[in-house]
């Protein structure tokens, strides 16, 4: 009797059953059938692995080899991939480009807070019409509301030169290196400050007549400091009064060697050399054009230093 009720029992409905409930679980509530599992799963891997074996075989995977009547629609396809590949390149240089032409601005727009300078982009035009001349030329004139005298930077901080001539659609600048350029004032600011401008020596440069693009000239009495500066680039910046407002504390250059002539051995002498060399080489510049004639007699701001992050 016992025996019949037993061999009556539904194993198969039940088993079933309870691997639908045990699939329904959330994952938290079958942490206990870990150490069963790992046992069955060494049982069970081998069999599967040779059944995934037997099946490769009985029906091997499709052959990669295209037929020649292929091959028009496959090289159709690599051109576009190689199309956009390099539009995709392309746009992310001008997003890189952008993204640094903004920052350059943003740190102009810091190192002088209280000009009210005009920030226009322009590319260089190559070359100069005028034989062994240093002038720049760029891509902009009395079309884009360009004047005589407006200031040209790089990257927003680096002094580059002034306008001199304006024309129609060109305009042209004489950069600082110009053998012909004027005595400029600049600071040397000292090593581990260049936030002080009135911390610095005052110096006087003017462009040597080699056509080297070095700026050399005299160090107020009292640097002495200078003396002791080795193989340090000491930061050089704009404090003369005959530039505009918007151009104070723009960066001329680094110091490149510091000396006493031979005709005056006490006076210290320097020779500053701009970051980006040489100056008639660059690729594009900005103009600070003042919205009104911001020629007024300023210092490099009424604190005498220079911003946080205008550098």
């Amino acid at each position: 009797m016992t025996r019949d009720s037993t061999s009556r029992i539904p194993y198969l409905p039940l088993a079933l059953l309870a691997a639908l409930i045990l699939s329904l679980l959330p994952s938290r509530f079958l942490r206990w059938t870990e150490p069963v599992s790992e046992p069955l799963d060494a049982v069970i891997a081998p069999i599967a692995q040779a059944g995934t074996t037997a099946a490769r075989w009985l029906r091997p995977p499709r052959s990669t080899n295209y037929s020649s009547e292929d091959e028009p629609v496959i090289e159709d396809l690599r051109a576009e991939i190689e199309k956009f590949r390099t539009h995709a390149l392309n746009l992310e240089a001008q997003l890189r480009r952008l993204k640094a032409e903004s920052e350059e601005l943003r740190q102009a727009r810091l190192l002088n807070p209280g000009s009210h300078d005009m920030l226009l982009d322009f590319p260089v035009i190559r070359g100069s019409s005028e034989m062994g001349s240093s002038f720049i030329k760029i891509k902009g004139g009395r079309n884009r509301g360009i004047i005589n005298g407006a200031v040209a930077v790089y990257r927003g901080v680096h002094l580059v030169g002034r306008v001199i001539r304006v024309e129609a659609v060109t305009s042209t600048i004489q950069p600082i290196t110009d053998a012909g350029a004027d005595y400029i004032e600049c600071v040397i600011m000292p090593p581990g400050n260049d936030v002080t401008m009135t911390s610095g020596a005052k110096c006087q440069l003017k462009p040597r007549q080699d056509h080297s693009g070095v700026l050399t000239g005299d160090v107020q009495r009292g640097a002495d400091w200078l003396k002791d500066i080795q193989n340090e680039k000491l930061l050089v910046r704009l404090s003369d009064p005959h530039w505009p407002r918007g151009a104070q504390a723009l960066i001329v250059g680094v110091v490149e060697r510091v000396f006493t002539d031979d005709a005056n051995p006490l006076r210290l002498r320097v020779d500053v050399k701009p970051i980006y060399f040489p100056l008639n080489r660059l690729p594009r510049v900005t103009l600070r054009i003042p919205a009104t004639d911001d020629t007024e007699q300023a210092g490099p701001n009424p604190a005498g230093s220079v911003n946080e992050g205008g550098q």
